[in-house]
């Protein structure tokens, strides 16, 4: 990890998932995988504290709200993080059209995660 590494917040319910995202990240020095949260209230909680450079986002989460529906309320809370939606559910279109999101990944196509990563925060 390099000195000035940027920090992510990864906000994702499923332990496993969490731990794959963590594991691809990692493998990139100018990333460092701050925290972890498992529904957007603690995701809102942890960026009063923390303010990430990007937030990489579930959509489908544990608790009331989504990971879209969440997306303007991290961004109100973290205004300079850049928010990336990664979900199994092919809401690319929803996601794309919601201002408070800077990138759509699916699940689907892991390989793609790293590098949108890396291009949002030009590693």
């Amino acid at each position: 990890m390099e000195a000035n590494a940027k920090l992510l917040v990864i906000v994702e319910d499923d332990a496993d998932v969490r731990l794959l995202t963590r594991a691809l990240l990692d493998k990139d020095p100018g990333i460092d995988v701050a925290a972890g949260a498992v529904s957007a209230e603690d995701a809102l909680t942890l960026c009063q504290t923390v303010e990430p450079d990007l937030i990489i986002l579930d959509h489908r989460l544990s608790g009331e709200m989504s990971g879209l529906e969440a997306a303007a309320l991290l961004k109100e809370q973290a205004p300079n993080s850049l928010i990336v939606v990664f979900s199994a559910f092919d809401i690319a279109e929803q996601a794309n059209a919601n201002p408070a999101v800077d990138a759509f990944v699916s699940k689907r196509d892991l390989t793609e995660l790293l590098p949108t990563v890396r291009r949002l925060l030009d590693l």
